[in-house]
C-alpha cells in the first residue's frame, strides 16, 4: 500500500522540486497549484500527509490546512513558507493547523526526515497502541477501500455454525 502525498503550492518549479525530492522515499505524490484543487483532490483521495505553502493566493496556508482537516482528520499536515516569521509558524502549529513548519528554502534531508516522521504518525493514529491492530475506523475506511475496488471477500464465523458471506 502506497503512502499518498499531497504537496500544495502555487508556484509549480517549487512542486516539482518537493515531488522530485520525495519521490525517491516511493510515496504515491499528489500535487495542486491551487486550494480548489487541493480541496477536490481530498474529497477524492485517501491522504496521509499534505504538505502545502502558506501564502497562496486566496487562501493562506492555515485557512486551507484548517478546511482539509475536515475533509481528511487523520492527514498530518506539514506546512512550508518564504516568511521567517516565527511567530507566524508558532500560530500556525498552536492553532492545530499544522503538525511542523518547515521555512523555504528548506533542507532536503530535514524535510524528507519531517515527512517520514509525519506518515510514521498517521499510522500510529490508525492503530491500537495496545494491539497494534487498526482502530475501528482506520479498518472501516480499509474494508470499505477493499470493497470498492471489488478485491473483499468476507468470512463469517458465528459461534453455533461457520457461514460463508461473499458477494462474487
Amino acid at each position: 500500500m502506497y503512502q499518498t502525498l499531497l504537496l500544495v503550492d502555487d508556484e509549480e518549479p517549487v512542486l516539482h522540486a518537493l515531488a522530485r525530492l520525495l519521490r525517491r522515499d516511493d510515496y504515491h505524490i499528489l500535487t495542486a497549484t491551487n486550494v480548489e484543487q487541493a480541496l477536490a483532490l481530498l474529497d477524492n483521495q485517501a491522504v496521509g500527509v499534505i504538505v502545502s505553502d502558506y501564502c497562496m493566493p486566496g487562501m493562506n496556508g492555515a485557512e486551507f490546512l484548517a478546511r482539509a482537516r475536515v475533509l481528511a482528520p487523520d492527514a498530518v499536515r506539514l506546512v512550508l513558507s518564504a516568511t521567517s516569521d516565527l511567530a507566524e509558524g508558532r500560530a500556525v502549529i498552536n492553532d492545530g493547523a499544522a503538525h511542523k513548519f518547515f521555512s523555504k528554502p528548506w533542507d532536503d534531508e530535514l524535510l524528507r526526515a519531517g515527512v517520514r516522521e509525519a506518515f510514521e504518525r498517521h499510522a500510529q493514529a490508525r492503530q491500537d497502541r495496545l494491539t497494534g491492530l487498526l482502530n475501528r475506523e482506520a479498518l472501516c475506511a480499509s474494508l470499505d477501500e477493499a470493497l470498492a475496488a471489488g478485491t473483499l471477500a468476507l468470512l463469517y464465523l458465528g459461534l453455533d455454525r461457520f457461514k460463508t458471506i461473499n458477494s462474487s
